[in-house]
């Protein structure tokens, strides 16, 4: 069914299937893999952890602050989620720092410290997307990590 963009219709859609798709979990729960030596050196040789793991919490309270002044019920509902997720970003990224000893201390790039949060967010797709690629091509984290995979 097509509609048009920006029309309740469409608003509909886009928010209750945003919301509808939501998936409840514990990061902390997930089957987090063993890592051989290897694996978990090239994790721990990574060094911004501490920067992705602030934008994550800022960008949480950023979007559910946000959400606050939205008036519509259903786009309210949907940016509160969105905030809910950032912070469940953060909550992942703090399970696997403790699962795999990650360092998470003393490293702020000096370039991103005035850097705005949009900026920050869009280095960590690029870094998001590393990962996913280097996974893909080496398979350094075992198993997929996915939510589907915590049952």
């Amino acid at each position: 069914m097509l509609c048009t963009i920006g029309s309740e219709a469409h608003k509909e859609r886009f928010c209750g299937q945003f919301i509808d798709s939501h998936r409840d979990f514990d990061p902390e729960s997930l089957p987090w893999p063993e890592l051989d030596d290897v694996s978990l050196q090239r994790m721990r040789a990574v060094p911004f952890w501490e920067e992705v793991l602030h934008t994550e919490r800022r960008a949480g309270r950023i979007v559910k602050a946000f959400a606050r002044t939205i008036s519509d019920p259903l786009v309210r509902e949907a940016i509160e989620l969105q905030g809910f997720e950032e912070e469940r970003h953060a909550r992942f990224l703090g399970a696997m720092v403790r699962r795999y000893g990650l360092a998470v201390e003393g490293f702020i790039r000096p370039a991103q410290r005035h850097l705005g949060l949009a900026a920050k967010q869009m280095d960590d797709r690029l870094i998001q997307q590393g990962m996913i690629e280097a996974e893909r091509m080496s398979k350094p984290f075992g198993e997929t990590l996915s939510p589907a995979d915590a049952g």
